[in-house]
């Protein structure tokens, strides 16, 4: 989705054409990484087992590295693979050009090469290649920030801000180098000393003519001489810039109002790397080989040079932690340099920071406000249009960081708005927005370049030029959108989506025009709510190794230097020199310089307790007043702040730091997070606990007694889901270590879907976070570490198989996902899931060309959002696990893009079958074709299908929502509920299975119903008379026809049973033949069936007719007694054997009962019956 640095917008959509130094062919462009571990890793582990590398051994291993490359260029030669090595073209002073390959041994062994597309999959099939990485693009992405960090605290009692300050007794970044790998620098603004005289070139050897005092070294591999975007320039001010004066209010320089802004780290010196070209496109070769050689004491040209202290990363793109440039980015880190990386501008949404922000060793930034971004506020007045209606409230509403500076509101500006949709092109917006506020959405309708941009500087002005008085935009999704850049004559503003979607509510006339006017507010610092920003990236990252972001650092309307003259579109460039931006690309330079000031402070400490103190001793944001908001599950949660604000102060002096500890390769030595990842415990049906160990490191402060707690951020309020803690208090000693386990419970049991409600329809999934706390015993230092976990669906120990389909298509525009056209701005793919199924993958693979974003969405059968990956750029990915059956939505949806080809591929992972739940016997089927039994008593049974380890039956009243009532071994095939309550009850089933944590439990089974109404049968004999008709003999077969009539005043309810009985002739061969029952001399006959709609045998009703059948080979006159039967309902639902006893009659009458005796002579054709008591059993 979106870029690493909103300028005009959310979206910042760089230009299609390369620079025009670069050789790249990019759909053939590949990074190949080689098996062969680069030199940072020998460095790493030479200085961890206290035998450091010299760096003659270093170049020779470099040496090897390169020799090897040789060798492999030489193989694919030799295997008919035409390979061309890739290479920059280097501007040099006087125009020439210097052309260096882009091949990489220090922090990535590998080459950047041009091949066909057929040789790719050859490529990475050779033993001697580790991966083939697709070349991507990556995208760029002060008054008050920096006192926000705490870093001023360090600065001394005589802050040295300046060019000439050098009085050397605090702390403000002398003897460091920060390398910003960006778009340049330009080192002649203020920020940087003014100062005209270039600095080193970094493939020359020093000179006398180029020895500029704060841009040290400077390699625009790019080809461009100096930063002519504005980017790098604004980032390199805000990590170490010069105290300068920004043109206040009144825009003019040198005047009262100018505002005070300084980087970070103001006597830090830079050392600027151009990897991005005018247009702000970088591609990742360029920022490898940039990362190469900040890390180098050698120059691309082998000349001595500065190594970087600090790098830091504004940029970034798709991709996880083994991404080309996440692992260069790690790999410098284990050379020995803190990297800080740009977490990126595609939130809210999660699983949306990419790379190199990913890397195990990066620390990757999120963005906070601050207090210097003070609200505005806008407030609906009410019918009269007199004051404020305070039923609705104040809405925060951030003013554009442009027309916070050139056009503040400083008195209420009220006025009718009118809605112009997205104000995407000047025809959406109507002519009625003259003289009134303009209302507008966020998004874009744009599918080529001069089509609609989204920018939200096109917005103002579209509608500025229809007469407007101020522009009001709302969020497309229910959070703020914070301040944006936005130039505009008249003010602009954004709200959050759920603001919006009231002022909508509220109504327009036949004009289009308001019902109700609104009022925008002047700042007011009481509406200040510190918090991250909506547009920053969220964790987790693929595969959720790690947590991430780890810190946050101020990031919107952010004041610093920039290029005075650029590109008239898409660049920073203003004339005054300074420009307010907002973006992690702003916020990154925060901790760079932060990691800086730390590492001036703390010389000796390695990278990994630089990451640890600043994550441990980060808070969560704070207050103007410097208070964190209190830890709950309504704070940022830890994906999208991980540690928290920074608090350089603190870092640089924390006696401690807390972690799990690692290899120092693969995983960092020390690091102060731990993601648990994925575990599969949900519905498991056990309590399991899954610990990790965590060390308490004391640095340099002797004895120390901490207490540990654990505070909530998202899940741990719900029951069933725990955090426990070894123990609570831990003494360590300086450079001592202590340890104790966090235990993360889960009760699999209680805990049965994934799926947590928040109100107002508000559905996410669950993932548990939480900060375990260590407070000094003193109260002199607070550290806190943040956990995360993500329960999922339980799964089967053994995957029974896996069913995969690949699609291909192509998407014509891109809608933001409104998902407006089908087969156009997004297609669906239907995809069948049963019983068999646990889990859905689904793979989006397209050509990126660093405009084109397509993202992935998987649907449930009921239309809910499942999962999602919403990268600024391909690939896309989404695991999911299913819980029932039917068919769900793959769609692929266009963001921002003309016509894209793409593949998609959807695998099924298969596990166990659920029984088959056979229907039970019921004492009744009603005309609602409804199993119906008399009291509460049912018998379940069903058919297995192997391997099940026990069975799981579940009721419910509604079909819906089901519970378990019993648990049963894998040899049990039946069960019997017992008193089951009058009414509807549905059963079903699951099966268990060995899981990889507890049980596998199986999709439920088809259920079945069974209406439970509790019925005592009665005798009706005496209240019945029948009538016959019909009369028959033929061929040894008498029959007549036979109704009842109700003659009681008492309706009955089925069953409604005709008994015959007692059958009696002189030959003894007469029997009943056609009965319900069979036939013999007994036999019964339900009338059920014979009463009318209503399933009532009501007083005087005549049932329908039944057909009785005898054999009677001799012709001979019989007799046959008749019971008659029916129920009425018991309204007790308790199963007493008494109470049934004596409400019942037994089928079979006793000798005392009265019967209806029929004497039958076949020869006459005559049948006679009458109520007689059951004492005659002879023929009279």
């Amino acid at each position: 989705m979106s870029k690493f640095f909103k300028k005009n917008g959310t979206h910042l959509f760089i230009a299609v054409a390369l620079g025009a130094t670069s050789t790249f062919s990019a759909a053939q462009s590949v990074i190949v990484e080689l098996a062969q571990a680069p030199a940072a890793h020998k460095i790493y582990k030479a200085r961890k087992a206290g035998t450091p590398l010299t760096n003659e051994q270093i170049q020779s291993y470099r040496s090897d590295l390169k020799a090897q490359q040789d060798n492999f260029l030489a193989l694919l030669e030799s295997r008919g693979i035409d390979a061309q090595v890739e290479s920059a073209s280097l501007a040099m002073p006087g125009g020439n050009a210097l052309s260096v390959d882009y091949r990489y041994t220090l922090v990535f062994n590998g080459v950047t090469i041009d091949v066909n597309d057929a040789s790719i999959a050859v490529l990475s099939a050779l033993p001697e290649v580790k991966k083939v990485h697709q070349v991507r693009e990556l995208s760029p992405s002060l008054d008050k920030s920096t006192a926000y960090t705490k870093a001023p605290k360090l600065y001394g009692q005589i802050a040295e801000l300046g060019s000439y300050d050098d009085h050397r007794e605090g702390f403000e970044g002398q003897g460091v180098y920060i390398a910003v790998i960006d778009t340049g620098i330009d080192w002649t603004n203020a920020m940087f000393g003014a100062d005209a005289t270039p600095p080193r070139h970094g493939a020359l050897p020093p000179l006398a003519a180029a020895n500029n005092n704060k841009v040290a070294y400077y390699l625009p591999i790019t080809g461009e001489a100096m930063d002519a975007f504005g980017h790098g320039t604004h980032v390199a001010a805000t990590a170490a810039g010069y105290l300068g004066y920004a043109p206040g209010p009144d825009s003019l320089p040198n005047t009262a109002d100018d505002i005070a802004v300084h980087g970070v780290a103001p006597q830090a010196q830079l050392m600027g790397y151009q990897v991005c070209n005018v247009a702000g496109r970088c591609l990742s070769p360029a920022t490898i080989l940039a990362l190469e050689d900040a890390v180098s004491p050698r120059s691309l040209t082998g000349y001595a040079k500065p190594v970087a202290d600090v790098i830091n990363l504004s940029l970034g793109g798709a991709g996880g932690p083994d991404d080309s440039t996440a692992v260069a980015a790690s790999n410098a880190a284990l050379a020995g340099v803190v990297v800080v990386a740009a977490a990126g501008n595609d939130g809210p949404g999660e699983s949306t920071l990419g790379s190199p922000a990913a890397g195990r060793h990066v620390i990757a930034v999120a963005a906070s406000n601050d207090p210097g971004v003070i609200p505005n506020s806008v407030e609906v007045l009410n019918e009269a249009g007199t004051a404020p209606d305070a039923s609705v409230g104040a809405m925060s509403a951030a003013l554009s960081s442009d027309s916070n500076a050139k056009q503040p509101i400083t008195a209420p500006l009220a006025g009718r708005y009118v809605f112009a949709g997205l104000a995407d092109t000047p025809e959406q917006v109507p002519v009625t927005v003259a003289g009134n506020i303009c209302l507008v959405k966020r998004g874009s309708t744009a599918e080529a370049a001069d089509n609609g941009t989204g920018l939200f500087a096109n917005k103002a002005a579209n509608c500025q030029a229809k007469g407007a008085i101020a522009t009001v935009v709302y969020n497309s999704e229910a959070g703020d959108l914070g301040a944006v850049l936005a130039p505009a004559a008249t003010p602009v503003v954004t709200i959050s989506g759920t603001n919006g979607n009231i002022l909508q509510s509220l109504g327009y006339d036949s004009a289009g025009v308001s019902m109700r006017s609104i009022q925008l507010n002047p700042m007011d610092p009481s509406m200040f709510e510190p918090g991250i920003a909506g547009f920053s990236s969220r964790g987790p990252i693929i595969g959720l190794g790690q947590i991430k972001a780890d810190l946050a650092a101020p990031g919107v309307a952010i004041l610093a230097a920039t290029t005075k003259t650029g590109p008239p579109v898409a660049s920073m460039a203003d004339a005054s020199g300074y420009t307010q931006a907002s973006g992690t690309s702003m916020a990154s330079p925060h901790v760079a310089g932060a990691a800086a000031l730390v590492r001036q402070v703390n010389p000796d400490w390695s990278v990994a307790t630089i990451r640890a103190a600043l994550m441990n001793t980060a808070t969560n944001p704070r207050y103007g007043d410097g208070t964190p908001k209190a830890d709950n599950e309504n704070n940022d949660s830890i994906l999208a702040q991980g540690a928290g604000l920074i608090d350089v102060y603190a870092a640089a002096h924390a006696k401690a730091i807390m972690g799990v500890t690692g290899d120092g390769v693969i995983e960092p030595e020390f690091l102060a997070s731990y993601s648990f990842g994925t575990l599969p415990v949900i519905n498991n049906r056990i309590t399991h606990h899954e610990p990790v160990t965590v060390t308490l490191k004391g640095l340099d402060a002797g004895e120390v007694t901490y207490q540990l707690s654990v505070a909530n951020n998202r899940e741990l309020e719900i029951d069933g889901l725990a955090v426990e803690l070894s123990t609570d208090t831990l003494t360590v000693n300086a450079n001592g270590e202590v340890t104790f386990d966090v235990n993360a419970v889960i009760d699999g049991d209680k805990v049965r879907n994934t799926w947590i409600e928040r109100g107002n329809n508000d559905i996410s999934h669950l993932q548990m976070m939480w900060y375990v706390i260590a407070e000094r015993a003193d109260g002199g230092e607070t550290l806190r570490m943040p956990f995360y976990l993500k329960p999922t669906m339980s799964e089967p120990a053994g995957v029974v198989g896996n069913q995969s389909t690949a699609y291909q298509g192509t998407l014509l525009a891109g809608d933001n996902n409104a998902a407006a056209v089908a087969g156009v701005t997004y297609q669906d793919y239907p995809i069948d899931v049963d019983g068999s199924v646990f889990q859905l993958t689904a793979d989006l693979n397209y050509t990126g060309n660093g405009v084109d974003d397509i993202d992935l969405f998987l649907l449930d059968p009921a239309g809910n959002e499942l999962a999602k990956s919403t990268n600024s750029g391909e690939p896309e990915h989404i695991t999911a696990s299913v819980s029932m059956a039917g068919t769900y939505i793959v769609r692929v949806s266009g963001w921002a893009n003309a016509p894209v080809d793409y593949d998609l591929v959807v695998t099924k992972a298969l596990g166990g079958l659920a029984p088959t739940l056979a229907a039970p016997a019921a004492d009744y089927t009603n005309n609602d074709d409804q199993s119906v039994d008399f009291d509460g008593n049912i018998t379940l049974s069903w058919t297995a299908n192997g391997g099940e380890s026990g069975f799981e039956i579940e009721h419910s009243t509604d079909g819906v929502d089901f519970s378990p009532i019993a648990l049963v071994d894998e040899m049990t095939s039946s069960y019997n509920v017992v008193n089951a309550a009058n009414g509807l009850n549905h059963y079903r089933m699951r099966a268990l299975f060995d899981g990889r944590i507890g049980y596998y439990v199986s999709m439920p089974s088809e259920s079945v119903a069974v209406l439970v109404d509790r019925r005592s049968q009665e005798d009706i004999t005496a209240d019945i008379h029948t009538t016959m008709s019909n009369v028959n003999l033929t061929t040894g077969v008498f029959s007549l026809d036979l109704s009842m009539t109700n003659d009681s005043g008492n309706d009955y309810i089925p069953n409604i049973e005709l008994t015959v009985f007692d059958i009696y002739s002189n030959s003894g061969n007469v029997k009943v033949i056609n009965a319900d029952s069979g036939g013999g001399s007994h036999g019964d006959f339900d009338y059920s069936k014979q009463l009318g709609s209503d399933e009532v045998f009501s007083s005087q009703e005549m049932t329908e007719i039944r057909t009785l059948q005898f054999s009677n080979t001799p012709t001979e006159l019989f007799r046959f007694k008749v019971k008659v039967t029916a129920y009425k309902q018991r309204q007790s639902t308790t199963t007493n054997a008494a109470e049934i006893q004596a409400a019942e009659v037994a089928s079979e009458p006793s000798l005392q009962q009265q019967v209806i005796q029929v004497i039958v002579n076949p020869l006459t054709g005559s049948v006679v019956s009458e109520l007689v008591n059951d004492t005659a059993n002879t023929l009279p």
